[in-house]
Protein backbone atom coordinates (compact mmCIF):
# COMPACT_ATOMS: atom_id res chain seq x y z
CA UNK A 1 0.00 0.00 0.00
CA UNK A 2 0.78 3.96 -0.46
CA UNK A 3 0.58 5.51 2.40
CA UNK A 4 1.42 9.08 3.55
CA UNK A 5 1.56 9.96 7.31
CA UNK A 6 2.19 13.44 8.83
CA UNK A 7 3.43 14.70 12.14
CA UNK A 8 3.24 18.17 13.38
CA UNK A 9 7.47 18.09 13.67
CA UNK A 10 10.05 15.99 12.41
CA UNK A 11 11.46 13.94 15.48
CA UNK A 12 14.98 15.01 14.40
CA UNK A 13 13.90 18.75 14.22
CA UNK A 14 11.62 18.69 17.15
CA UNK A 15 11.34 16.23 20.16
CA UNK A 16 7.98 15.40 21.53
CA UNK A 17 6.11 11.96 21.85
CA UNK A 18 3.74 12.24 18.62
CA UNK A 19 6.25 12.99 16.64
CA UNK A 20 8.82 10.01 17.45
CA UNK A 21 4.98 7.78 16.97
CA UNK A 22 4.58 9.07 14.07
CA UNK A 23 8.17 8.44 12.87
CA UNK A 24 8.09 5.33 14.02
CA UNK A 25 4.40 4.17 12.51
CA UNK A 26 6.69 5.34 8.98
CA UNK A 27 9.52 3.22 9.80
CA UNK A 28 7.56 0.32 10.75
CA UNK A 29 5.56 0.05 7.40
CA UNK A 30 7.94 0.40 5.59
CA UNK A 31 9.97 -2.47 7.27
CA UNK A 32 6.78 -3.98 6.01
CA UNK A 33 7.15 -3.41 2.18
CA UNK A 34 4.77 -0.64 1.94
CA UNK A 35 5.45 2.58 0.10
CA UNK A 36 5.60 5.04 2.86
CA UNK A 37 5.54 9.01 2.41
CA UNK A 38 6.52 10.98 5.35
CA UNK A 39 5.37 14.35 5.80
CA UNK A 40 6.48 16.91 8.53
CA UNK A 41 5.31 20.48 9.50
CA UNK A 42 8.52 22.81 9.77
CA UNK A 43 9.32 26.52 10.04
CA UNK A 44 10.26 27.75 6.15
CA UNK A 45 13.85 28.83 7.55
CA UNK A 46 14.08 24.61 8.60
CA UNK A 47 13.38 23.83 4.78
CA UNK A 48 16.33 25.58 3.63
CA UNK A 49 14.57 27.57 0.33
CA UNK A 50 12.12 29.62 -0.45
CA UNK A 51 9.50 26.99 -1.29
CA UNK A 52 6.70 25.43 0.90
CA UNK A 53 7.73 21.79 0.47
CA UNK A 54 11.32 20.66 0.69
CA UNK A 55 13.00 16.99 1.02
CA UNK A 56 14.47 16.67 4.33
CA UNK A 57 18.18 16.18 4.64
CA UNK A 58 17.73 15.02 0.70
CA UNK A 59 15.25 12.15 1.72
CA UNK A 60 13.22 11.62 -0.89
CA UNK A 61 10.34 9.77 1.09
CA UNK A 62 10.98 12.69 4.05
CA UNK A 63 8.87 16.54 3.18
CA UNK A 64 9.37 19.22 5.44
CA UNK A 65 6.06 21.50 5.09
CA UNK A 66 5.64 25.06 6.11
CA UNK A 67 2.04 24.29 7.37
CA UNK A 68 -0.72 26.78 7.81
CA UNK A 69 -1.24 29.46 10.18
CA UNK A 70 -4.11 27.97 12.44
CA UNK A 71 -6.90 29.03 14.55
CA UNK A 72 -6.44 26.89 17.68
CA UNK A 73 -9.83 27.89 18.85
CA UNK A 74 -11.77 26.67 16.08
CA UNK A 75 -8.72 24.28 15.40
CA UNK A 76 -9.02 25.50 11.51
CA UNK A 77 -6.74 26.74 8.74
CA UNK A 78 -6.23 30.52 8.79
CA UNK A 79 -4.63 29.84 5.33
CA UNK A 80 -7.34 27.25 4.33
CA UNK A 81 -6.83 27.65 0.41
CA UNK A 82 -2.86 27.64 0.13
CA UNK A 83 -2.61 24.84 3.16
CA UNK A 84 -5.28 22.06 0.98
CA UNK A 85 -3.72 23.21 -2.14
CA UNK A 86 -0.49 21.88 -1.00
CA UNK A 87 -1.29 18.59 0.52
CA UNK A 88 -3.69 18.37 -2.43
CA UNK A 89 -0.57 18.90 -4.79
CA UNK A 90 1.64 15.93 -2.50
CA UNK A 91 -1.89 13.71 -2.64
CA UNK A 92 -1.14 14.31 -6.54
CA UNK A 93 1.95 13.17 -6.87
CA UNK A 94 1.99 10.25 -4.29
CA UNK A 95 -1.22 9.10 -5.44
CA UNK A 96 -1.77 7.63 -1.83
CA UNK A 97 -4.17 4.62 -0.69
CA UNK A 98 -4.55 6.30 2.69
CA UNK A 99 -3.42 9.58 4.66
CA UNK A 100 -2.49 9.34 8.33
CA UNK A 101 -2.42 12.09 10.31
CA UNK A 102 -0.91 12.38 13.41
CA UNK A 103 -2.48 15.22 14.45
CA UNK A 104 -4.21 18.58 13.01
CA UNK A 105 -2.10 21.28 14.30
CA UNK A 106 -0.57 23.37 11.60
CA UNK A 107 -2.79 21.54 9.12
CA UNK A 108 -6.52 22.47 10.49
CA UNK A 109 -9.05 20.24 10.78
CA UNK A 110 -10.73 21.46 7.44
CA UNK A 111 -8.59 20.81 5.62
CA UNK A 112 -8.07 17.19 6.87
CA UNK A 113 -11.70 17.04 6.64
CA UNK A 114 -12.16 17.78 2.96
CA UNK A 115 -8.86 16.60 1.61
CA UNK A 116 -10.12 13.01 2.51
CA UNK A 117 -14.11 14.04 0.97
CA UNK A 118 -12.22 15.73 -2.13
CA UNK A 119 -10.26 12.72 -2.87
CA UNK A 120 -12.43 9.91 -1.54
CA UNK A 121 -9.41 8.93 0.37
CA UNK A 122 -9.23 7.01 3.38
CA UNK A 123 -7.58 9.80 6.08
CA UNK A 124 -7.07 8.22 9.29
CA UNK A 125 -6.52 10.56 12.47
CA UNK A 126 -4.33 10.16 15.59
CA UNK A 127 -5.61 11.58 18.63
CA UNK A 128 -2.73 12.46 21.35
CA UNK A 129 -4.40 14.81 23.15
CA UNK A 130 -7.78 16.16 24.04
CA UNK A 131 -7.60 19.51 21.95
CA UNK A 132 -10.94 18.64 20.01
CA UNK A 133 -12.53 19.00 23.63
CA UNK A 134 -10.72 21.10 25.64
CA UNK A 135 -9.73 24.65 24.68
CA UNK A 136 -6.82 24.76 27.69
CA UNK A 137 -3.98 23.26 26.10
CA UNK A 138 -6.23 20.06 25.24
CA UNK A 139 -5.42 18.76 28.95
CA UNK A 140 -8.97 18.75 29.95
CA UNK A 141 -7.69 20.70 33.22
CA UNK A 142 -10.14 24.11 34.40
CA UNK A 143 -8.52 26.98 34.04
CA UNK A 144 -8.63 26.81 38.21
CA UNK A 145 -6.15 23.34 37.82
CA UNK A 146 -9.12 21.67 38.68
CA UNK A 147 -9.35 18.17 36.94
CA UNK A 148 -12.63 18.66 34.25
CA UNK A 149 -14.14 15.48 33.83
CA UNK A 150 -17.20 16.04 31.28
CA UNK A 151 -16.95 18.85 28.89
CA UNK A 152 -20.14 21.13 28.10
CA UNK A 153 -20.51 24.41 26.17
CA UNK A 154 -21.78 26.44 29.76
CA UNK A 155 -18.54 25.21 31.45
CA UNK A 156 -15.82 25.72 29.12
CA UNK A 157 -17.75 29.18 28.54
CA UNK A 158 -16.59 29.41 32.41
CA UNK A 159 -13.15 28.54 32.36
CA UNK A 160 -12.69 31.31 28.99
CA UNK A 161 -15.47 33.62 29.61
CA UNK A 162 -14.63 35.35 26.99
CA UNK A 163 -16.09 33.13 24.66
CA UNK A 164 -20.26 32.42 25.25
CA UNK A 165 -21.30 29.15 25.47
CA UNK A 166 -22.90 29.98 22.33
CA UNK A 167 -19.12 29.78 20.73
CA UNK A 168 -18.60 26.40 22.11
CA UNK A 169 -21.68 25.07 21.29
CA UNK A 170 -20.55 26.34 17.61
CA UNK A 171 -17.08 24.69 18.14
CA UNK A 172 -18.29 21.45 19.00
CA UNK A 173 -20.88 21.01 15.84
CA UNK A 174 -17.87 22.16 13.63
CA UNK A 175 -15.66 19.61 14.49
CA UNK A 176 -17.95 16.97 14.61
CA UNK A 177 -18.90 18.33 10.60
CA UNK A 178 -15.28 18.08 9.78
CA UNK A 179 -14.74 14.82 11.54
CA UNK A 180 -17.62 13.12 9.46
CA UNK A 181 -15.28 13.06 6.72
CA UNK A 182 -12.79 11.03 8.45
CA UNK A 183 -12.27 7.07 7.85
CA UNK A 184 -11.19 6.34 11.26
CA UNK A 185 -9.67 7.70 14.67
CA UNK A 186 -6.98 6.31 16.47
CA UNK A 187 -6.75 6.54 20.25
CA UNK A 188 -3.58 5.42 21.83
CA UNK A 189 -5.36 4.83 24.65
CA UNK A 190 -8.60 3.23 25.91
CA UNK A 191 -9.20 5.94 28.57
CA UNK A 192 -8.91 9.21 25.98
CA UNK A 193 -11.10 6.62 23.21
CA UNK A 194 -13.99 6.93 25.85
CA UNK A 195 -13.47 10.78 26.11
CA UNK A 196 -13.78 11.25 22.28
CA UNK A 197 -16.81 8.88 21.89
CA UNK A 198 -18.60 10.87 25.09
CA UNK A 199 -17.87 14.14 23.38
CA UNK A 200 -19.81 12.90 19.93
CA UNK A 201 -17.08 10.76 17.65
CA UNK A 202 -19.10 7.57 16.45
CA UNK A 203 -17.97 4.71 18.54
CA UNK A 204 -17.62 2.55 15.38
CA UNK A 205 -14.75 5.33 14.08
CA UNK A 206 -12.78 4.99 17.40
CA UNK A 207 -10.03 2.50 17.37
CA UNK A 208 -7.43 1.81 20.24
CA UNK A 209 -4.47 1.14 18.88
CA UNK A 210 -0.94 1.98 20.98
CA UNK A 211 1.90 4.46 19.26
CA UNK A 212 4.47 2.44 17.54
CA UNK A 213 7.86 2.86 18.93
CA UNK A 214 11.40 3.95 17.27
CA UNK A 215 13.57 0.89 16.55
CA UNK A 216 16.69 2.94 17.28
CA UNK A 217 16.81 2.92 20.93
CA UNK A 218 20.36 1.97 22.28
CA UNK A 219 21.12 0.56 26.07
CA UNK A 220 24.46 0.75 27.49
CA UNK A 221 25.40 0.07 31.02
CA UNK A 222 25.89 3.34 33.00
CA UNK A 223 28.03 3.27 36.26
CA UNK A 224 26.99 4.28 39.40
CA UNK A 225 28.57 7.67 40.91
CA UNK A 226 31.53 6.73 43.06
CA UNK A 227 29.51 7.48 46.47
CA UNK A 228 26.62 4.97 45.23
CA UNK A 229 28.29 1.94 45.10
CA UNK A 230 28.25 -1.35 47.21
CA UNK A 231 26.07 -1.52 50.20
CA UNK A 232 25.46 2.11 50.56
CA UNK A 233 24.50 2.74 46.93
CA UNK A 234 21.44 4.68 47.00
CA UNK A 235 17.82 3.66 45.62
CA UNK A 236 17.57 6.15 42.30
CA UNK A 237 14.30 7.56 41.33
CA UNK A 238 13.93 9.39 37.76
CA UNK A 239 11.68 12.26 36.14
CA UNK A 240 12.19 12.17 32.67
CA UNK A 241 10.63 15.05 30.37
CA UNK A 242 9.86 18.41 30.46
CA UNK A 243 9.68 20.83 33.38
CA UNK A 244 5.79 22.12 33.00
CA UNK A 245 2.82 22.42 35.75
CA UNK A 246 1.03 19.63 34.18
CA UNK A 247 4.01 16.92 33.91
CA UNK A 248 4.15 17.36 38.24
CA UNK A 249 7.50 18.34 38.69
CA UNK A 250 6.59 19.82 41.90
CA UNK A 251 4.38 17.09 43.26
CA UNK A 252 7.93 15.04 42.88
CA UNK A 253 10.21 17.64 44.24
CA UNK A 254 7.74 18.12 47.32
CA UNK A 255 7.63 14.20 48.17
CA UNK A 256 11.33 14.50 50.01
CA UNK A 257 9.38 16.82 52.60
CA UNK A 258 7.80 13.87 53.87
CA UNK A 259 10.05 11.35 53.53
CA UNK A 260 11.97 9.97 57.23
CA UNK A 261 15.38 11.47 57.43
CA UNK A 262 16.45 7.88 57.52
CA UNK A 263 15.22 7.40 54.00
CA UNK A 264 16.25 11.00 52.73
CA UNK A 265 19.74 9.24 53.30
CA UNK A 266 19.10 6.22 50.80
CA UNK A 267 17.07 7.95 47.65
CA UNK A 268 18.46 10.07 44.98
CA UNK A 269 15.73 11.85 42.76
CA UNK A 270 17.18 12.41 39.49
CA UNK A 271 15.83 15.41 37.55
CA UNK A 272 16.29 14.72 34.02
CA UNK A 273 15.00 17.55 31.62
CA UNK A 274 14.45 21.16 31.07
CA UNK A 275 12.18 24.34 31.56
CA UNK A 276 11.68 26.00 27.77
CA UNK A 277 9.11 28.62 27.92
CA UNK A 278 8.42 31.76 30.07
CA UNK A 279 5.41 30.18 32.18
CA UNK A 280 7.92 26.62 32.41
CA UNK A 281 10.80 28.90 33.48
CA UNK A 282 8.86 30.90 36.10
CA UNK A 283 7.09 27.23 37.32
CA UNK A 284 9.85 26.06 37.77
CA UNK A 285 11.76 28.62 39.47
CA UNK A 286 9.30 28.01 42.45
CA UNK A 287 10.85 24.99 43.33
CA UNK A 288 13.97 25.37 42.98
CA UNK A 289 14.63 26.29 46.29
CA UNK A 290 13.51 22.94 47.69
CA UNK A 291 15.95 21.51 45.48
CA UNK A 292 19.23 23.69 46.36
CA UNK A 293 17.63 22.79 50.31
CA UNK A 294 17.79 19.39 49.49
CA UNK A 295 20.48 18.95 47.36
CA UNK A 296 22.39 15.72 48.99
CA UNK A 297 18.92 13.95 48.08
CA UNK A 298 17.85 15.62 44.37
CA UNK A 299 19.97 16.15 41.62
CA UNK A 300 20.14 18.26 38.26
CA UNK A 301 21.02 15.94 35.30
CA UNK A 302 19.57 18.72 32.51
CA UNK A 303 18.50 18.30 28.97
CA UNK A 304 18.93 14.24 27.32
CA UNK A 305 18.54 12.99 23.88
CA UNK A 306 16.08 10.63 23.29
CA UNK A 307 19.10 8.13 21.92
CA UNK A 308 20.40 8.16 25.70
CA UNK A 309 17.07 7.71 27.52
CA UNK A 310 17.20 3.96 27.96
CA UNK A 311 20.38 4.40 29.69
CA UNK A 312 19.95 7.26 31.69
CA UNK A 313 16.62 5.59 32.52
CA UNK A 314 18.64 1.73 33.01
CA UNK A 315 20.73 3.53 35.62
CA UNK A 316 17.53 3.85 37.78
CA UNK A 317 16.00 1.56 40.36
CA UNK A 318 12.31 3.46 39.57
CA UNK A 319 10.93 6.07 36.97
CA UNK A 320 8.37 8.68 38.59
CA UNK A 321 5.65 10.44 35.88
CA UNK A 322 4.26 12.86 38.57
CA UNK A 323 1.63 14.43 35.54
CA UNK A 324 -0.99 16.35 37.13
CA UNK A 325 -3.61 16.09 34.19
CA UNK A 326 -4.98 12.32 32.25
CA UNK A 327 -1.82 11.87 30.05
CA UNK A 328 -2.97 9.61 27.66
CA UNK A 329 0.03 7.31 26.60
CA UNK A 330 3.13 8.81 27.10
CA UNK A 331 6.05 7.74 25.14
CA UNK A 332 8.18 7.34 29.20
CA UNK A 333 5.77 4.64 30.12
CA UNK A 334 7.05 2.99 26.80
CA UNK A 335 10.78 3.63 27.28
CA UNK A 336 10.60 2.34 31.16
CA UNK A 337 8.90 -0.91 29.69
CA UNK A 338 11.80 -0.88 27.04
CA UNK A 339 14.69 0.10 29.98
CA UNK A 340 13.04 -2.34 32.50
CA UNK A 341 12.41 -0.39 34.91
CA UNK A 342 9.49 0.29 37.07
CA UNK A 343 7.38 3.02 37.33
CA UNK A 344 5.64 5.38 40.02
CA UNK A 345 2.80 6.98 38.51
CA UNK A 346 -0.41 9.59 39.20
CA UNK A 347 -3.98 7.10 39.24
CA UNK A 348 -5.54 8.93 36.79
CA UNK A 349 -6.53 8.73 33.33
CA UNK A 350 -3.50 6.86 30.84
CA UNK A 351 -1.26 6.80 33.62
CA UNK A 352 -3.74 4.47 35.11
CA UNK A 353 -4.32 2.45 32.37
CA UNK A 354 -0.67 2.11 31.13
CA UNK A 355 0.95 1.08 34.22
CA UNK A 356 -0.23 -1.95 35.90
CA UNK A 357 0.24 -2.20 39.70
CA UNK A 358 2.38 -4.93 40.52
CA UNK A 359 4.25 -5.82 37.15
CA UNK A 360 4.95 -2.55 35.99
CA UNK A 361 4.91 -0.38 38.49
CA UNK A 362 2.43 1.19 41.09
CA UNK A 363 -0.18 4.12 41.51
CA UNK A 364 0.15 7.00 43.91
CA UNK A 365 -2.66 10.22 43.97
CA UNK A 366 -2.97 12.38 41.48
CA UNK A 367 -1.43 15.95 42.53
CA UNK A 368 0.07 14.24 46.18
CA UNK A 369 3.48 14.48 47.12
CA UNK A 370 2.55 12.51 50.52
CA UNK A 371 0.95 9.84 48.85
CA UNK A 372 4.21 9.42 46.26
CA UNK A 373 6.18 9.81 49.71
CA UNK A 374 4.78 6.80 51.06
CA UNK A 375 5.53 4.47 47.98
CA UNK A 376 8.99 6.01 48.08
CA UNK A 377 9.29 4.93 51.80
CA UNK A 378 7.38 1.26 51.09
CA UNK A 379 10.35 0.88 47.93
CA UNK A 380 12.96 1.82 50.50
CA UNK A 381 11.56 -0.71 53.17
CA UNK A 382 11.48 -3.39 51.00
CA UNK A 383 7.80 -3.30 50.49
CA UNK A 384 7.40 -2.63 47.35
CA UNK A 385 8.69 -4.84 44.84
CA UNK A 386 8.23 -5.12 41.07
CA UNK A 387 9.18 -8.68 39.30
CA UNK A 388 11.86 -8.07 36.19
CA UNK A 389 9.80 -6.98 33.29
CA UNK A 390 10.17 -8.10 29.66
CA UNK A 391 9.40 -6.05 26.82
CA UNK A 392 10.32 -6.05 23.26
CA UNK A 393 9.47 -3.71 21.22
CA UNK A 394 9.38 -5.58 17.62
CA UNK A 395 6.59 -7.63 19.09
CA UNK A 396 5.06 -4.38 20.02
CA UNK A 397 5.48 -2.99 17.00
CA UNK A 398 3.89 -5.93 15.30
CA UNK A 399 1.04 -5.81 17.17
CA UNK A 400 0.47 -2.39 16.59
CA UNK A 401 0.69 -2.80 12.62
CA UNK A 402 -1.55 -5.81 12.70
CA UNK A 403 -4.03 -3.70 14.32
CA UNK A 404 -3.88 -0.28 12.38
CA UNK A 405 -3.58 -2.77 8.91
CA UNK A 406 -6.82 -4.03 10.20
CA UNK A 407 -8.55 -0.58 9.97
CA UNK A 408 -7.02 0.05 6.89
CA UNK A 409 -8.21 -2.67 4.80
CA UNK A 410 -11.67 -2.71 6.14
Amino acid sequence: MRIIIYSHGHPELSRGGAENAAYAQFQALKQKGHDCLFVARAAPKQIGHDGRIGAFRGRDDELLWTGSDFDGFRLVANDFEKALADLQNIVDVFKPDAFHFHHYFGVGLDVVGLLAKNNNLKVFLTLHEYGMICNHFGQMIKTNNELCRVSSASECSSCFPDYSSGFFFLRRNLILEYAKHIAGFISPSEFLAQRYVDFGIPAEKMHVIENFMKLDYVKEDIAATTDDEGDDRKIRIGYFGQFTPFKGVAVFVNAVKYLKRSTLRRVRFSLHGTANGQMNIDYFASVEPLIEKYSDTIELNGAYKSSEVLSLMGACDWVVMPSTWWENAPVVIQEARLAGVPMLGSNIGGMKEKIIPGVTGDHFLVGSSKSLADKIEAIAAGQLTIPPIVFDVNTHNDECYGKFMAQLEA
